[in-house]
């Protein structure tokens, strides 16, 4: 009888305290593991949404190199809206004044209509809306900073016409990450971390 008695002590189980202690500990081994998944999820949400502004320079030049010819990439920066137009040149026609002038152009431009008197105008490509980001601010070569009105950076059979730097930030302007594009080349660039930027000159290449 002693022996049995023995026996069923041994097995008697965890004691509650026992129990609490390990549930103590698995919330705080589970509480570690979704810090760094929660981070994780937020990173993929950002980088998905300057994916998306990403995409549309790139195919807007892409259309310019592939097809020889004009494109303007026109940034709303209050609406955060950005749409990409074909220019053709027509000397016999007339738009007729439905074209807007932006209040500020880069990347080479000259002050004035979004579509010149002589030319036409197509739209080619209209920018998904950003959920995670806003623009920020449009940095041409010169080391301007932009941040209101509109702007419109170009594209010819060449590559960009000059070099620009789109700078996307959060509302809580905890996360920001930056698009750069440089004259006669197809790509788009991204960092993270704004010092790394090269230093604002005359020219970015």
């Amino acid at each position: 009888m002693l022996k049995t008695g023995k026996k069923l002590q041994a097995r008697r189980g965890l004691s509650l305290v026992e129990l609490v202690a390990i549930l103590v500990i698995m919330s705080l081994l589970v509480g570690l593991g979704l810090v760094p998944a929660v981070r994780f999820v937020e990173k993929s949400k950002y980088d998905a949404d300057a994916d998306i502004l990403d995409s549309f320079l790139q195919n807007a030049v892409a259309h310019a190199v592939l097809h020889s010819c004009k494109v303007e990439v026109v940034f709303s920066l209050e609406a955060g809206t950005f749409e990409a137009y074909e220019i053709f040149e027509s000397k016999d026609s007339l738009l007729g004044g439905s074209a807007s002038a932006p209040a500020d152009i880069v990347a080479g431009a000259v002050a004035g209509p979004l579509v010149s008197a002589d030319s036409n105008s197509e739209l080619i490509l209209e920018g998904e809306p950003l959920e995670m980001f806003f623009i920020d601010s449009i940095r041409p070569e010169d080391g301007a900073e932009i941040m209101d009105g509109e702007v419109v950076v170009r594209a010819d059979g060449g590559g960009w016409v000059e070099s620009f730097i789109v700078a996307l930030a959060s509302e809580d302007e905890e996360n920001w990450q930056w698009l750069r594009c440089d004259r006669g080349t197809v790509g788009v660039r991204t960092y993270r971390v704004d010092s790394r930027l090269p230093v604002a000159r005359d020219s970015l290449d």
